[in-house]
């Protein structure tokens, strides 16, 4: 017994410890046990499989669900301790029956029953469609159609950020021109009506990008594309 050089009076009580005493004549370890199972005693050795412990915690419903009897995480689902470290009561469930999930697949309730454990009621599948299907912030931003001033979402009016979160293109670039103003700037280039060289920006002169981020007066492009054809030739 290891006495950590201390005096008997400043040791925990318990035989064989020799550990500093915390409170109550008990070193630190002891009087954690006391305080929850209320013995000093160490506590027995499991007689239990896991997998025996685990299915004792489980009620079977009518409505097909296994519904979890003991604690839970803060989010509503299943925990089950599993040394070293407490686990998720329905992938544990999922392990046992089907074997350990693909990496980077997660496990969906499909019966939207956070502590069912039921193989059956739960599916394999991406962390984005298990993100969308749940009642998440990001299902919800996803099913809007509309940006929140009422500019449709649609496929000329949307552009995505690096993060893959989307942007209405019409509020953009009413906030750049806002921006613009109140730096004394001038027009941008959406408010603009003609080209640096003056042409105007009609229907029949306007090159738009395939992206829809930009456009290009034709009559200056193809003013470009001539004096670069002429100064190869010239080259040659």
């Amino acid at each position: 017994m290891n006495t950590w050089g201390l005096p008997e009076r400043r040791r925990c009580s318990v035989v064989e410890c020799g550990m500093p005493h915390l409170a109550t004549g008990l070193c630190r370890i002891h009087y954690a046990r006391l305080r929850r199972t209320g013995t000093t005693d160490a506590p027995k050795a499991r007689t239990q499989s896991d997998a025996d412990r685990f299915w004792s915690k489980v009620r079977k419903t009518k409505s097909g669900c296994w519904l979890w009897k003991a604690g839970r995480f803060p989010n509503g689902y299943g925990q089950f301790w599993l040394i070293p470290q407490s686990v998720a009561a329905h992938r544990y469930a999922w392990e046992l029956t089907r074997g350990r999930p693909p990496k980077g697949l997660q496990l969906d309730h499909l019966c939207r029953v956070r502590r069912c454990v039921n193989p059956d009621h739960l599916e394999l599948v991406s962390c984005k469609t298990n993100l969308l299907r749940g009642q998440t912030k990001a299902a919800a931003n996803a099913a809007k159609t509309h940006c929140p001033r009422g500019h449709p979402y649609s496929a000329a009016n949307t552009y995505f950020l690096p993060g893959g979160r989307r942007r209405c293109r019409i509020c953009g670039r009413a906030a750049c021109a806002r921006r613009q103003a109140s730096l004394g700037l001038g027009p941008t280039n959406a408010e603009k009506t003609h080209c640096p060289r003056g042409h105007a920006y009609t229907p029949m002169n306007t090159y738009l990008r395939a992206d829809g981020r930009g456009r290009r007066c034709r009559i200056c492009t193809l003013a470009t594309n001539r004096a670069s054809v002429e100064r190869n030739r010239a080259s040659d």
